[in-house]
Order: structure tokens, then C-alpha cells, then sequence
């Protein structure tokens, strides 16, 4: 005899993901699902709070090696350097090493006399990571300009020095479009307001908040002009392969 007794449905795991979300968007962490997106998120917050430390950690290097042997040529403060550093990362074209790290001392010719060999390989390694850290947050869209910090009670940071740092390494930037020229002056406008290397008088007719606000575009200016410069170039599968081995697309890195 059929029992009258209604069926019932089995109740739903808990860890299976609910909505109508596909399984394959969700990942088993400690037994509990989590969205790829949300695992994304976590690791990219995480390697971004690396990044924050590593950068401290050269900072502190590369500012003990400016402060014994910098001359009044040379970089001075950590908010310049960073300047400097941000703008031949996101120069449009590779500037080699030996062009911008004599520009840190103000020229070869005001370079250190270093006591030992390993001071100049301590100071250069840290220049690098430092230089890698800048270009990967550009890269993730996580760049922020260090500004000195001041006892302004309006929340102005002192951005001069950052922005003269900025001019010193965009002076080693090659000859641009017409296109990128127009891209760039958008970007410079608050630079050049901050800088003690342009004319200030503008600056020191305007309110604090207009001071503000110009600060404030500074990092997505210049996030803007990272992501302008560098947007990926879609290449035709019989152009020339943009590696430069002279074959084309489809018979090189088309390939893969």
C-alpha cells in the first residue's frame, strides 16, 4: 500500500552555493563556499598590503643612503622619490637604469664615492624593488602618491615635493603623440600647480579647498594616464608580431 504522505526534498547542503550560481564560481574554504570573486578580492587586498611593507621597508633603505650621501643636487625626502620613481615607471617608453639613477644623486657627477662595494648593491637592490612595487601598483590600479603630512587641520598634505620629484623624472620622457601630449597635460595641470619648479602664483591665489581638490586629482590623473599609455593594442593575426622577431602574429606569439 502507497503511503499518502507527501515528499519531501532533500534539504540543501550548506556549502552549496545558492541563487542559481554556477558551482564553478565558488571555491571550498574550511568547508564553507566563497565566491571566486570574493577569493580574488582577499588575495589581491593581501598582495596589495605586501607591497605596502615591502615599499616601507626600501624606503627606509634608500632614504638612509640619500641622507649620507646626498649632496643639495640630489633627491632629498622619501615623498621626491617616490615622485621620481612613479614617473619613470609609467614613462610610455623603458628608461634604462643608468639614465635615471645618476638623476637621484642630481648627475654623475654628484654621484657617491661609496665606502664598500656592498652599499652600492644594497642600495641598488632596494631601488629596484621599490621601482617593481611602484610598476605593479600602477599595474593594479593601486598606486598612491606618498605625500609628506602636515599640521594643516583641513587634511592638506604637503604634495610639492612628490610633484617635484614627478617633473624631475617626466624631463626624461621621449617625444609623445599628439594623442598622448593631450592625455599628459590633463595629468600635469595639479602637478605643475604643486611644484615649486613651476609658477605658484596660481596656487596661492586659490582657497583650501580648491587646494584640496586639486591634490585630490592627482592619483586618478594619474591612473588614468598609466591605464592611457599602457591599454592593451589589439594586433591582427598577419600583422608584424609586436615581440619584434619580425615574423608575423599568427606564426609567433599568435601561436600560444
Amino acid at each position: 500500500m502507497n503511503s499518502d504522505k507527501p515528499k519531501t526534498k532533500p534539504p540543501v547542503s550548506s556549502d552549496q552555493p545558492k541563487n542559481g550560481s554556477d558551482q564553478s564560481d565558488y571555491v571550498s574554504q574550511n568547508n564553507i563556499q566563497l565566491p571566486l570573486e570574493a577569493i580574488a578580492a582577499g588575495k589581491a587586498a593581501e598582495e596589495a598590503a605586501n607591497r605596502v611593507a615591502e615599499k616601507e621597508n626600501m624606503f627606509q633603505v634608500i632614504g638612509d643612503y640619500l641622507l649620507l650621501y646626498g649632496s643639495d643636487e640630489a633627491i632629498w625626502c622619501g615623498s621626491e622619490l617616490d615622485g621620481f620613481v612613479a614617473a619613470v615607471a609609467c614613462a610610455p617608453k623603458t628608461i634604462m637604469p643608468t639614465t635615471w639613477i645618476p638623476l637621484i644623486w642630481g648627475g654623475d657627477q654628484h654621484a657617491p664615492n661609496w665606502k664598500e662595494e656592498q652599499e652600492l648593491s644594497r642600495f641598488s637592490s632596494a631601488l629596484f624593488v621599490y621601482y617593481n612595487i611602484v610598476k605593479q601598483d600602477f599595474q593594479a590600479r593601486s598606486y598612491e602618491p606618498v605625500f609628506q603630512e602636515s599640521d594643516s587641520p583641513e587634511d592638506l598634505q604637503v604634495a610639492e615635493e612628490w610633484c617635484n620629484g614627478f617633473l624631475r623624472g617626466f624631463n626624461l620622457w621621449k617625444e609623445l603623440s599628439t594623442e598622448n601630449i593631450a592625455q599628459l597635460e590633463h595629468c600635469l595641470h595639479p602637478i605643475r600647480h604643486f611644484s615649486t619648479r613651476e609658477d605658484t602664483s596660481t596656487l596661492e591665489s586659490k582657497t583650501t579647498a580648491q587646494m584640496l581638490e586639486l591634490q585630490a586629482s592627482i592619483q586618478p590623473k594619474l591612473d588614468a594616464l598609466y591605464q592611457h599609455l599602457f591599454k592593451p593594442v589589439k594586433v591582427g593575426r598577419n600583422d608584424p608580431c609586436p615581440c619584434g622577431s619580425g615574423k608575423k602574429h599568427k606564426k609567433c606569439c599568435g601561436l600560444h
